[in-house]
């Protein structure tokens, strides 16, 4: 793993590791043949192993603090889609066989509508106000807001436009609007339009 993230490790002899090794080679030369010595290997072995688990953890502590993420897979920051991933175990000994794909399908947030804009047209005697927006990927509805009044208007994703006010020209009253891009996780943020 560490050579994945471009990290070069050093060297250096564990003496506890060590200190294990050799109280069971004092068993093995120290103890006759017979049930007993067989336990006391065992617990050796035991010792080993606890000592090598809690070494892991703290690496795995070591590698979240900078960053690393170890044992975990982040959807931030990814785009909309289906991801397949494969786990492998390592270890000081080596990395096990990797386990059957698994997949993650990641949905976020739309971004907020670009270009949003109040358009102001005239038809006869009247007067007709429009706000239009660029499509959001990711959006399937838009949300659009009269400022300063509880009055919205939800829009079904391809249409980007939504007629707010029509009537008499000068008589109809020119409030302020805003936008945003919504799907099943949520809604962006709001954007005035101009």
């Amino acid at each position: 793993m560490v050579e994945l993230l471009g990290i070069r490790l050093k060297r250096i002899k564990c003496a506890a590791m060590e200190g294990l090794v050799e109280e069971g080679k004092e068993v093995i030369d120290g103890v006759e043949e017979d049930p007993l010595r067989d336990a006391a290997l065992i617990g050796g072995g035991n010792k080993v192993e606890h000592y090598d688990i809690a070494s892991y953890g703290t690496l795995i502590a070591l590698a979240k603090q900078l960053g690393y993420g170890a044992g975990s897979w982040a959807t931030s920051g990814r785009g909309d889609g289906t991801y397949a991933y494969v786990v492998a175990a390592c270890n000081a000994g080596g990395c096990g066989p990797n386990s059957a794909a698994a997949t993650v399908s990641v949905n976020n947030v739309p971004p907020t509508p670009t270009n949003v804009h109040a358009i102001d047209s005239f038809s006869g005697k009247r007067e007709i106000l429009t706000i239009t927006w660029n499509a959001t990927p990711g959006a399937t509805y838009y949300q659009v807001l009269r400022n300063n009044t509880t009055t919205m208007w939800q829009v079904n994703a391809p249409t980007t436009l939504q007629l707010v006010e029509s009537g008499p020209i000068g008589e109809i009253i020119l409030y302020g609007y805003q936008v945003r891009a919504c799907n099943a996780v949520g809604c962006s943020a709001w954007v005035d339009a101009l």
